[in-house]
């Protein structure tokens, strides 16, 4: 007799591995009608922080990340939270 009998025991089984160059978390991408993008910290003093609006192309989505293809480098700060009200204040500056 085995301790799991009558268990459900679920498996996945991972096919394939490969190193993104970045990763960034699944609410720090703004999906719009040009395709997903991201908020990335520009420039930072101690009155403003300078937040620009950068195209993304996305891979893989684990459970809270999705890994990142171009666009955003290994160590790039982004936005995630606000992203509707970032998008409006760079529309409103074009």
């Amino acid at each position: 007799d085995s301790e799991f009998e009558g268990a459900e025991i679920y498996a996945v089984e991972i096919i394939h591995t490969h190193e993104a160059e970045a990763g960034v978390p699944a609410d720090a991408i703004l999906f719009t009608a040009e395709g997903p993008a991201a908020f990335k910290l520009e420039s930072e003093d101690t009155e403003t922080l300078n937040m620009i609006f950068v195209p993304v192309r996305i891979g893989m989505r684990g459970e809270i990340y999705y890994e990142v293809l171009d666009g955003l480098s290994a160590g790039d700060q982004v936005a995630q939270v606000g992203l509707f009200y970032l998008d409006a204040a760079a529309k409103l500056r074009q």
